[in-house]
C-alpha cells in the first residue's frame, strides 16, 4: 500500500521524509476509513438477505447442481483421507497379529 502512494507522491517533487510521512498519514487515514465505512456498508447492504434471494430465485435443479459440484470436491479428500487412515489403521492391526502368531511364547 506505502510503496503505491509513495510512487504516486514522486511527482510533486517531495523530499523523502515529506513523502514518507504523507504516505503514512493517507495509510492511517484509508485504513481507518475502511474499519468505519466497511461495517456500516456491510449493514446497509445485507448480505444475508441478497443470499437467501439469490438461492430461493434459483431452480430446484440448480441448487441440486450447486450443493453436488461443492460435495463432490470435498467428498473426495474425505473418501482420500479415510482411505489413508483405514490403510494406516489396517496395517498396523494385520502387524500387531503377524507379531502375535509368529513370535515364540517365553
Amino acid at each position: 500500500l506505502q510503496g503505491g502512494i509513495e510512487g504516486r507522491l514522486n511527482k510533486f517533487k517531495l523530499t523523502e521524509e515529506q513523502t514518507e510521512g504523507v504516505s503514512k498519514i493517507a495509510s492511517v487515514w484509508l485504513i481507518h476509513l475502511l474499519r468505519t465505512v466497511i461495517p456500516h456498508f456491510i449493514k446497509l447492504v445485507n448480505i444475508t438477505s441478497l443470499v437467501e434471494q439469490k438461492i430461493n430465485s434459483l431452480d430446484l435443479a440448480e441448487v441440486e447442481e450447486l450443493l453436488f459440484s461443492f460435495m463432490k470436491n470435498h467428498f473426495k479428500w474425505i473418501n482420500i483421507l479415510g482411505f489413508l487412515i483405514g490403510f494406516f489403521v489396517g496395517a498396523v492391526q494385520a502387524g500387531i497379529i503377524l507379531l502375535n502368531r509368529y513370535t515364540p511364547p517365553q
